[in-house]
């Protein structure tokens, strides 16, 4: 049986806009006057630094959720509403709802709400990333600290286009970045991010190859030349670009490994697969993941390990009871049953 490669969607810079969905707000008035609320905030790194791209901010609410990019100071906004300043209570219940700002390499930053006491404290102040002891630094670009001033402007600048959605004029932007300064890996990155909302995928596809070959430690285009290869399927395409993020930052993208495993797996090379589906258990250490265990476990059966198929497969039904292929990994965990106790006769 084939495993079919699906796009694997993670959280990166495509624009700098905001995605708000109905977030809690209450809804006072206060005579004619509504003033906008807004969580905001800044994030930086130790010693202060400004982050040299941007960095995403979520805000998780029950069945809710936001997310904001940080602009060329490291501020972000994540709109709340309009709500009148004066009134009692006229603030966002925002009970259950915490803030999180993830990225590999570095310790996730999560800061629980609560009570919100007043619009004045809907500021959160700066928010440090704290490097991982030990990890490179591939959630930015290495290039990006050394870009001159010229260049760095025209990118900021180019944020700022794709924020007002004006992509022709930012993709233009960025290329003049670029010319100011050819080793701009995150000039190309974004510029690829803009060509692929746009549906412009082949000439997106060459902007993220130029960003990985400027930087070839650059996690943010790795990981989307291996969706697309995947969106493509292109197994050894999908392999060599997922494997390349997982040997820069191990442990940091589950959904790599899945990636990397089923286009093992589609290669006919299972031994790979099940090491791959292996680290990918290690690293999903919230069990976001159950198509982890399907395919430690399809990989397992194709190696006649019945009793560690078995396993993975009840494990998977166990996380997935609802997956669509449920029926069919429940008669497949039946097989390995009965091929398990043949085989210890």
């Amino acid at each position: 049986m084939r495993i079919l490669l699906l796009p694997v969607f993670l959280l990166l810079a495509s624009v700098a806009v905001s995605r708000a969905q109905d977030l809690p707000v209450g809804s006072a008035t206060y005579g004619d006057m509504a003033l906008p609320l807004a969580l905001d905030g800044r994030v930086v790194l130790e010693y202060r630094q400004i982050p040299p791209e941007p960095v995403p901010v979520q805000l998780l609410c029950p069945g809710k959720t936001s997310t904001e990019w940080t602009d060329a100071k490291g501020r972000f906004a994540i709109p709340l509403g309009h709500q009148a300043s004066e009134v009692a209570g006229a603030v966002p219940r925002m009970e259950g709802c915490r803030i999180v700002v993830s990225l590999p390499e570095f310790r996730v930053i999560e800061r629980k709400l609560g009570l919100v006491q007043s619009p004045a404290s809907l500021n959160l102040g700066d928010l440090v990333l704290s490097p991982v002891a030990g990890r490179a630094g591939g959630s930015f670009s290495a290039t990006s600290w050394q870009a001159p001033s010229a260049a760095r402007r025209l990118y900021i600048q180019a944020l700022e286009q794709i924020g007002a959605r004006d992509f022709n004029t930012a993709i233009a932007t960025l290329d003049k970045a670029a010319i100011k300064y050819p080793s701009y890996a995150a000039a190309y990155q974004m510029k690829g991010q803009v060509l692929d909302r746009i549906g412009a995928r082949e000439l997106a596809r060459a902007s993220f190859e130029r960003a990985a070959l400027a930087d070839p430690a650059y996690l943010k285009p790795l990981i989307q030349l291996a969706q697309l290869a995947a969106e493509d399927q292109d197994p050894e395409e999908a392999a060599r670009r997922a494997e390349q993020v997982n040997r820069i930052a191990p442990g940091e993208f589950p959904d790599m490994y899945l990636l990397e495993g089923a286009s093992y797996y589609n290669l006919d090379r299972f031994g790979d697969a099940e090491r791959t589906a292996k680290a990918g258990i290690g690293a999903d250490r919230g069990n976001t993941l159950p198509r982890l265990h399907k395919l430690l476990g399809e990989a397992l059966y194709r190696r006649s390990d019945f009793s560690g198929a078995l396993a993975q497969y009840l494990q998977y039904l166990e996380e997935a009871p609802q997956a669509p292929d449920a029926p069919e990994i429940q008669a497949k965990a039946e097989s390995c049953r009965r091929l398990a106790s043949i085989l210890s006769r």
